[in-house]
């Protein structure tokens, strides 16, 4: 794939500062770029990397326009990550999808499959589930009963829907992730740990990203809920009866206990954790490695174990970092006092 620079900028809705007729091969990081790329620079110190490796263009702000070279040619773009984001758009291959349904697919009894829709080699499509137009199931994915897939879909190698569970449009499953597994839940009779029947599901709305490895299991009685636009990447965990609200981001293992609420647009860093029945309001940061328990309040950003104020709880590291020092100075103080015969 070729294109020229001129017509690149006009797609990503950017201003070329240079020679529009230049010709882009490829992209690049910015370590990575070289002669022929076109790559993204968004401070000065990537920018002077980008310098050094030479590539065809540069995608930049506004406010690098100073250090611009006359020999190099630029994008100027207000958002330079998304245009960024539709360069490559432009240059990806695409993955290697299945062609039509494959003859060794299972489809059960009364399934109904919209047009267009894909099923590769080894699925597995329980009875009385319906699958949107234009959706993709790759090798060795199972589907349950009684399931609903929506449109545009795309279903990984072994990613796993199991029964009654309601799935959105635009909703990308990857490999491995696990929709409507039973949640954890036990009550011990004196003798054993009885196993808790989850008669609910699994509601993924519209636009959702479930990552690699990562599951969400099913409610007790209802619905485990994650609303529209919410990504979720690789080894995280959901638990029953959670409702996560729209357009939030749950970065790489971390965890959502049982009963528990996330507004919209709340982000949880990597291995940060949500204690079972604990509100989270929305726009609210969980910076990573940190437990929120209780009640969050919206608009926060929070940290530590148990999460606070994340400004309060750098200022007390700060100061357990000087406790060993100020031991020291008391002990200090006290052998003087004693030496003066005050105790």
């Amino acid at each position: 794939m070729r294109y020229e620079l001129g017509r690149i900028a006009e797609i990503v809705k950017g201003t070329v500062t240079g020679d529009e007729s230049t010709v882009i091969d490829g992209v690049s990081a910015v370590e990575e770029c070289g002669p022929g790329d076109i790559t993204l620079a968004l401070d000065q110190r990537r920018l002077e990397t980008a310098h050094s490796r030479n590539p065809a263009a540069v995608i930049v702000p506004d406010n690098l326009r100073q250090r611009f070279r006359e020999s190099m040619s630029y994008i100027v773009s207000d958002n330079p990550k998304m245009a960024f984001l539709r360069t490559l758009e432009l240059f990806d291959p695409g993955l290697h999808m299945p062609k039509d349904i494959s003859p060794s697919a299972i489809i059960c009894e009364d399934v109904k499959l919209g047009e267009g829709v894909k099923v590769g080699a080894g699925a597995y499509i329980g009875p009385g589930s319906v699958i949107g137009s234009g959706t993709v199931v790759f090798s060795g994915v199972y589907i349950g009963a009684q399931v609903e897939i929506g449109k545009d879909c795309v279903l990984f190698p072994n990613c796993v829907v199991m029964d009654r569970c309601q799935i959105g449009n635009g909703v990308r499953l990857h490999a491995g992730c696990v929709i409507g597994a039973d949640g954890f839940g036990y009550v011990f009779d004196g003798a054993e740990h009885v196993k808790m029947p989850h008669i609910g599901r699994v509601i993924i709305e519209d636009d959702v990203e479930v990552g690699a490895n990562s599951c969400i299991d099913r409610a007790t009685t209802a619905a485990t809920v994650v609303a529209r636009g919410t990504k979720i990447d690789n080894l995280v965990q959901v638990a029953h009866n959670v409702k996560i609200g729209e357009l939030c981001i749950l970065v790489g293992q971390c965890g959502v206990a049982g009963s528990s609420e996330l507004g919209d647009l709340c982000v949880l860093g990597g291995q940060s954790g949500v204690s079972d029945h604990t509100t989270v309001g929305s726009r609210t940061t969980l910076m990573a490695n940190s437990i929120a328990a209780g009640r969050v309040a919206p608009d926060s950003t929070v940290s530590g174990v148990p999460a606070r104020d994340h400004r309060t709880e750098l200022r007390s590291k700060v100061a357990v970092l000087k406790l060993p020092d100020l031991i020291e100075r008391i002990k200090r103080l006290e052998d003087r006092l004693d030496q003066m015969g005050i105790s």
